[in-house]
């Protein structure tokens, strides 16, 4: 049995690993490559991730996406993700690290407008290009 008061890494795959830090209150997935078959990998599990979220504890989720390229089927996977998260009604954030470049622009702008939410839906998401940031904005909800 793992210590839970340390951070555990997972490899998912050869390109996509997840963490728990914070007494597995937050999941920090990684995205090293993101072809067709590693974007199934990442939102495979967070869908599993989502499913299995206790209701009454703070949704806390950080995507480091920095070495991805938004494709039309990560687009499409990330879309059907903050649907479980509505309709489970999870309440909490989720972070997505981006890089600082067009690329990470190009993401930030799909989920502040495509996957923007209400106050009132309880799911909030926001962007950053510092993981200490990300992981900040996170830990303000508990």
């Amino acid at each position: 049995m793992t210590d839970e008061s340390h951070p555990t890494l997972d490899y998912i795959s050869d390109h996509v690993t997840l963490e728990w830090l914070d007494n597995h209150h937050i999941a920090v997935f990684t995205i090293l490559v993101n072809n067709r078959q590693n974007v199934k990998i990442w939102a495979d599990k967070t869908e599993t991730i989502i499913g299995a979220w206790a209701l009454d504890k703070p949704y806390a989720v950080l995507h480091d996406v920095q070495r991805a390229i938004l494709s039309p089927y990560a687009q499409q996977r990330a879309i059907k993700l903050l649907r479980i998260m509505q309709k489970r009604k999870l309440r909490g954030r989720y972070a997505v690290l981006v890089a600082d470049n067009v690329f990470g622009q190009a993401i930030a702008a799909f989920v502040n407008f495509t996957l923007r939410t209400r106050p009132e839906e309880g799911i909030h998401g926001q962007c950053f290009t510092s993981r200490e940031a990300g992981l900040a904005w996170l830990r303000e909800q508990f």
